[in-house]
């Protein structure tokens, strides 16, 4: 458990199809319900989390990859899953949240997404955007871990604009850019619940014409609660408007352009922070943007209304003084106190005072929402409410107690400030007398923790009940009799000014008030604001490390050469010999991925991860380089399985061109010493016809294999594509050693027709049915919850394609094979162009021998011949039969099965002649 801190999410949601894919051991083809399930999901465990935490959640929603962006649908929804979550979860108590977008616009990071980290090891961004968003939750943590200002405190003359209003006059200021983004930006703070104030050495008449000479500023001069226009020195200028405002200096921040001034008040007001903008005013909107003392937790509807109370207050004190009395003053307030039970939509503003309420404080002990909200169900909490003739205080107060033996035991009491001195206090402890006499308890124990500031709080209880004051661990108990709290009254007849005056804001002599304060506020937002600022600061921090004295060689060639630098670089030494070990400099997996995407961004080499597992040295590196080149094939060819010393397996891709999951796990289970690669559909291809396909596919393997025998096959659409292959080699001359197909059958054939003039025909159609239900059965609820939702879409348009013969032969329905709403557009259009090949061509009579690797199911309608059409096509023809669906043929434990079968097919005999493979070309 985290019992201090942040605990922090990091959320990708394209990693849930990601994560559901590698668990089906298929490529993604989920509907939009598993994000939105995921999302739920997520939502209703935080919601459960944060309720027992004691620490709050920060939720960092990731960036989808970019790739997205040219998928529009996809983006689009993933677009608004994020906003959905990002909404429902920034009204949970506890939780906060941080946006790609919120990120982006602290941190702008171009080129965040890595998609070679991405398929290398999962790592999906770059390093400036793991430092945007490391920087990102370091300003979070801060945010929550120090107290916020209340006051901002604003200069005049070239900070609020352009100019000396002494000198200049009214006309002669101006409102420039960097100004007015200043003022915008305080506007800003203003609306979200901070006092401004100015305090500005000039006269009060000069500074009073700017404001009136200029009333379309976003600034003006009702916006200021309070304001000290004079000559006399800032810091006591200060403390005088923390008198008036009777807030402690340290929730003060002055912004100022003279550093001389900056340097006056924090020598003699350290509780304080000045600030001091840059000297260059171009720089004013992105240092405010930067300055974290200016970032918000949550806003309360009190916060809002901040600037409202205190005018009101000063008008109180405008009341008291002409009053004649403390009890004439009291009764003319005409005083309305409401003490209810907390509810929900006040949580967040009990904890906010529990936080920042130190004068009439009994305990100071200071609660989250999530404390409050997980108190015993013994305890209440009960919330005071406050408003007079002046206007609506908000909600001021809050007391939480329970019983303990005979006694109403109280271990929070507070009250705002800002309603002290008026008998609010008094009605509070009458009303807990009353509660307590209600529940027969004898006593109301009030406990008292001293704190450096809640003096007041002690000051009122020993006034009402000093003499039942009792030492308990430290502190106090006061210990009333029920009777004694429930007949508790406020008499301002007995009450001087002097004697309501609270301990003097302003002052800050005592060590424990001048709390030690984050001096770094300017230098962050001047030399740490941007991205590759704070990269630059973290890399000269960590420094280079300088090698020990190494008998390694030194790098020789120019690949060498390279490899050493990308190496030093990544590891932050000073030099790199050819036998160093990567993992004994310092490296690591993460690591290993973005050396491995630098190899490919400089070298223009692609390798496997697991390589530098095999080769830890820059020379065994290389030597596995040279080996990968002089094994790579031309362009079409993806090595799926490149060692072995047999004669390779070409398979073709099935529709919509991938390779490589399926493949990849067949080559788990294959003999290591057999080569496969794949035939891979290039994104830009797009053939008039199948046989062109092939035609185009052979011309790549024969330049890698120019001499037969070949072996060739294909899943689906890719076996007949490879059966066209090897028909057009047989024409050549070539010899076929083994053409192995994956569950295909042959295209515009006999296969495609159902005769229901044959009787067996109705035993095959029913055998077949129940093939499809065991089949279905084993799918998880989700697949089979999309399969049928999918065929019922497709269904009506099939049976009206049927009924008004308007679908010609070649028409094909794209949906009744995938779903088109969670692939892409470029797998939509190679699914339809190859789909669209495949009506189109009808196969051909091949004289060679055809290997039939088949599943036991059927199409719902066709001939249902064991051969699936390619008996009459073959000289000869072996099948093989393979547990599982046509869909899982690929996946456990039916792969092994299909790797042991295709295995068998092809192991060398004394009748199969070895190919000649040509000599490697070697880099």
């Amino acid at each position: 458990r985290n019992p201090r801190g942040l605990n922090v999410l990091l959320v990708r949601l394209e990693d849930w199809e990601r994560n559901e894919a590698a668990t089906n051991g298929h490529a993604a083809r989920n509907s939009s319900d598993l994000i939105e399930r995921a999302v739920r999901e997520l939502i209703s465990a935080l919601r459960s989390a944060a309720g027992r935490s004691a620490v709050p959640y920060l939720v960092c929603i990731c960036p989808s990859a970019r790739a997205m962006a040219h998928e529009p649908h996809r983006a689009d929804f993933f677009q608004h899953k994020e906003q959905e979550l990002a909404a429902e979860l920034a009204v949970l108590a506890n939780v906060n949240v941080v946006t790609p977008g919120q990120l982006f616009a602290l941190y702008p990071v171009p080129d965040h997404y890595d998609p070679r980290g991405d398929e290398l090891g999962h790592v999906p961004y770059t390093p400036e955007y793991f430092t945007a968003l490391a920087t990102m939750i370091a300003r979070t943590l801060h945010l929550q871990r120090r107290s916020a200002p209340k006051v901002i405190v604003l200069d005049c003359d070239q900070t609020l604009w352009a100019g000396v209003c002494g000198e200049d006059g009214p006309d002669g200021i101006e409102l420039r850019a960097p100004h007015r983004a200043l003022q915008e930006f305080m506007r800003a703070q203003l609306d979200a619940g901070r006092l401004l104030c100015l305090c500005s050495k000039n006269s009060p008449e000069d500074v009073q014409a700017v404001f009136e000479r200029h009333p379309e500023w976003p600034l003006k001069l009702e916006h200021f609660t309070a304001n000290r226009i004079n000559w006399l020195p800032k810091s006591g200028n200060l403390k005088a408007l923390a008198q008036e405002l009777n807030l402690g200096i340290e929730s003060f921040v002055l912004v100022d352009d003279n550093p001389v001034e900056c340097a006056e008040v924090q020598a003699n007001c350290p509780g304080a922070l000045a600030l001091q903008l840059p000297e260059d005013p171009e720089q004013f909107p992105e240092f405010l943007k930067h300055a974290w003392i200016f970032d918000h937790q949550t806003v309360t509807a009190e916060d809002l209304k901040r600037t409202d109370f205190y005018r009101q207050e000063r008008e109180r004190v405008q009341a008291h003084t002409e009053a004649l009395s403390m009890s004439e003053f009291v009764t003319q307030l005409d005083l309305k106190v409401v003490i209810a039970e907390l509810s929900p939509d006040e949580l967040t503003r009990a904890a906010q005072l529990t936080q920042r309420t130190n004068q009439f404080n009994c305990t100071t002990r200071r609660r989250t929402e999530t404390e409050i909200q997980g108190l015993p169900d013994q305890s209440k909490t009960l919330v005071v409410s406050v408003s007079d003739r002046f206007g609506d205080y908000g909600l001021v107060g809050l007391v939480i107690f329970g019983f303990e033996k005979d006694a109403l035991a109280v271990e929070t009491f507070l009250l705002s400030c800002r309603a002290l001195g008026r008998g609010v206090e008094h009605q509070i402890l009458a009303n807990l007398g009353k509660v307590a006499k209600a529940q027969g308890a004898a006593h109301v124990d009030v406990h008292f923790v001293s704190s450096a500031k809640n003096k007041p709080a002690l000051d009122f209880l020993e006034t009402v009940g000093g003499p039942f004051r009792q030492a308990l661990n430290g502190g106090y108990v006061f210990r009333f009799p029920t009777e004694v709290a429930a007949g508790v009254a406020f008499e301002p007849h007995n009450i001087t000014v002097d004697a309501l005056a609270l301990v003097p804001a302003g002052e800050s002599t005592s060590q424990l008030d001048a709390r030690p304060t984050f001096a770094r506020w300017r230098w962050i937002a001047l030399e740490a604001s941007a991205v590759n600022q704070i990269q630059a600061l973290i890399e000269a921090k960590a420094g280079v490390r300088s090698s020990s004295p190494s008998t390694s060689a030194a790098p020789n060639t120019q690949v060498e050469r390279e490899l050493c630098h990308i190496w030093q670089e990544l590891l932050r030494v000073e030099r790199v010999g050819l036998r160093d070990d990567f993992f004994a400099l310092g490296g690591h997996s993460l690591l290993a991925v973005r050396l491995f995407a630098q190899i490919e961004q400089r070298l223009h080499v692609k390798l496997p991860i697991v390589t530098i597992f095999q080769s830890p040295t820059v020379e065994q590196l290389v030597r596995a380089m040279d080996q990968q080149a002089a094994q790579a094939p031309v362009d079409g060819l993806r090595p799926i399985q490149a060692n072995g010393s047999r004669p390779p397996l070409y398979l073709v891709h099935g529709a919509g061109g991938d390779v490589l999951w399926g493949y990849a796990n067949l080559a788990q289970y294959s003999d290591p010493d057999q080569p496969i690669y794949g035939i891979q559909s290039g994104n830009g291809e797009e053939f008039k016809t199948l046989e062109d396909m092939a035609t185009h596919y052979l011309s790549a393997v024969r330049a890698f294999q120019p001499i037969g025998p070949y072996q060739l096959g294909g899943y689906c659409f890719g076996g007949n594509v490879a059966q066209e292959m090897a028909r057009q080699l047989e024409a050549l001359g070539e010899s076929v050693a083994v053409l192995a197909l994956l569950d295909c059958s042959a295209s515009n054939g006999s296969y495609e027709r159902f005769d229901w003039r044959r009787p067996a025909a109705y035993f095959e159609f029913t055998r077949n049915v129940t093939y499809w239900l065991d089949d279905f059965r084993q799918l998880k609820a989700a697949q089979r919850r999309s399969l049928v939702v999918r065929k019922l879409r497709t269904l009506p348009r099939k049976l009206w394609s049927r009924i008004s013969r308007t679908q010609a032969p070649t028409d094909f329905d794209l949906e009744e094979f995938i779903d088109v709403t969670h692939v892409s557009e470029q797998e939509t259009r190679l699914w339809n162009n190859h789909l669209g090949l495949l009506v189109r061509h009808v196969s051909k009579p091949y004289r060679g021998s055809i290997t039939l690797l088949r599943t036991r199911s059927h199409p719902l309608v066709c001939s249902f011949e064991d051969d699936l059409g390619w008996g009459k096509l073959a000289s000869n023809i072996t099948i093989k039969r393979i547990p599982g669906s046509h869909e899982g043929i690929f996946v456990e434990p039916h792969v092994r099965c299909l790797a042991r079968e295709l295995e068998e097919s092809l192991r060398p005999s004394p009748q199969r002649s070895r190919p000649v493979m040509p000599a490697p070309n070697l880099v």
